[in-house]
């Protein structure tokens, strides 16, 4: 399938997801702006974010479609009128166009592949061996905006996957506290019973964790 063919597929998809919104942005009984944010970008912006790297060798004639999808989706949710300028909608909806979106789903795309030695597709990802026939292809798509941000990417680490997937490691035990504590309990007789407990695993490393919560607010801490 072509592009062309591929982003027409798309415009159809996410049209019939914005009756969803035209629905539910009625005037009388519609519902709030930040729920009708909420679910154009669950349903309509994720369906248009799948795949998007793939999209920047696609011209914006063809892209102008996905565009107008997203200006009629911020239209019905913040309640504008037609000739309200685009970038106003952007800026209400605090959304980021989809042309510079597009370009930090690409440039995400091509840290995380730069960072897997053993990716199937990190060879054409490499800057440095630009083909002057392929001016469309992805790692040529990355260096122009690399360049035009005036971005030096240093040194990429490279991330290193488990030899063994993790469900084929040894079972964990878990051992609970002993009976004798409790929450009531004085701070001496925990230390106590709590030492007592660890002799039984000398060997073991030993981490302490806490967590607490307060006014819709948690924390967690490690040792």
């Amino acid at each position: 399938m072509l592009l062309k063919q591929h982003l027409a597929a798309l415009f159809q998809k996410c049209s019939l997801k914005l009756n969803l919104l035209r629905k539910l942005s009625n005037t009388h009984y519609g519902a709030h702006q930040s729920t009708l944010l909420q679910l154009y970008n669950t349903l309509i912006r994720s369906t248009m974010d799948y795949g998007a790297s793939i999209y920047l060798s696609a011209s914006p004639p063809s892209l102008q479609c996905l565009h107008t999808i997203e200006n009629t989706a911020l239209r019905l949710a913040l309640g504008a009128i037609r000739s309200t300028p685009v970038t106003s909608l952007h800026v209400a909806a605090n959304q980021l166009p989809l042309d510079l979106h597009r370009q930090y789903q690409a440039l995400l795309h091509f840290l995380r592949i730069s960072s897997l030695p053993k990716h199937p597709t990190r060879a054409s990802t490499t800057i440095g061996h630009l083909e002057p026939y392929s001016a469309k292809n992805f790692h040529h798509q990355i260096a122009t905006f690399l360049s035009e941000l005036d971005i030096q990417l240093p040194p990429t680490s490279h991330s290193c996957l488990a030899a063994l997937p993790p469900w084929t490691g040894l079972p964990l035990k878990i051992v609970l506290a002993p009976e004798t504590i409790s929450r009531d309990s004085n701070p001496p007789i925990v230390q106590s019973e709590f030492a007592s407990f660890l002799t039984n695993y000398s060997t073991a490393l030993t981490f302490y964790t806490d967590g607490s919560a307060q006014n819709n607010l948690v924390g967690c801490a490690g040792f």
